[in-house]
């Protein structure tokens, strides 16, 4: 955000990050989220109901709904429109180096895949305010898939070897990344992390079977956060905490759970 014109209007600037090498302007009837520059939280929906490009290539934009108070000049603007939903079935990934699949969007569909040996963790969900990608993920569901000894080596996030939820920002804030099911899936792990979760709300992680897997998940700044009907190959399966997590909130239904520490 460059500056706030009037209680409808406002001016950005339209970085292009390297893989872009073009303006990406939006167009009027787009579906934006006004979004916060410090942690990538959404906060605001709203509608592009004119576009004007500046002299210095900027862009003078009118927004259908009022501007909420708090807006600042760095926060940023997520365009919905352009997001496409995303179905992945019935695919293999098998000595890749780094990571698989790189999840960025809304409305996602992993199912019926392996991931075998890659070095990377397997799936990856993120936004990055250093990468010019503002846009949670909502919506994903990663069922019925088999994860092999991914996870030990480049392209490993956080520690995990089958899925790690993230955000890339100089703060961390509960509920960017929302509505995540990892359902009926199999991991085969290298007695390491199965899944990292940051920043997430509403997390189910259901009938899943682990195995050679410690801790089962690292848990940091989520909330409403379920593990239930899991299947672990040792007598507690351990699980680690962190911070800015209401422990209330993360609910450890299978027997064999154990909470290992609280950062």
């Amino acid at each position: 955000m460059r500056k706030i014109v009037d209680d409808h209007t406002v001016e950005v600037i339209v970085d292009i990050a390297t893989q872009s090498e073009k303006p990406d302007y939006p167009d009027v009837g787009d579906r934006i989220e006004l979004v916060r520059g410090q942690t990538l939280e959404p906060y605001a929906p709203n509608e592009i109901a004119g576009v004007e490009v500046c002299p210095d290539g900027g862009l003078r934009l009118q927004l259908r709904q009022p501007i909420p108070e708090g807006l600042a000049e760095t926060d940023l603007i997520a365009n919905l429109t352009r997001a496409a939903s995303l179905t992945i079935r019935n695919c293999s990934v098998r000595n890749n180096r780094a990571r698989a699949f790189l999840v960025q969007t809304r409305d996602v569909e992993i199912e019926n895949c392996t991931f075998d040996h890659c070095t990377g963790t397997a799936i990856h969900l993120n936004c990055s305010i250093y990468w010019y990608e503002s846009l949670s993920v909502n919506r994903v569901s990663v069922r019925n898939n088999r994860f092999v000894e991914c996870g030990f080596g480049a392209g490993t996030i956080g520690g995990a070897e089958a899925m790690v939820v993230s955000v890339e920002s100089p703060g961390a804030v509960v509920g960017v990344h929302r509505d995540i099911r990892f359902t009926g899936n199999v991991i085969h792990g290298r007695n390491g992390m199965a899944l990292r979760i940051e920043s997430a709300q509403g997390v189910r992680v259901e009938g899943n079977e682990f195995i050679s897997s410690s801790p089962i998940a690292l848990i940091d700044d989520s909330r409403e956060v379920v593990f239930r009907n899991n299947r672990f190959d040792v007598v507690q399966a351990q699980f680690v905490i962190g911070k800015g997590c209401c422990e209330k909130s993360i609910e450890l239904r299978d027997e064999a759970c154990e909470i290992k520490q609280m950062r």
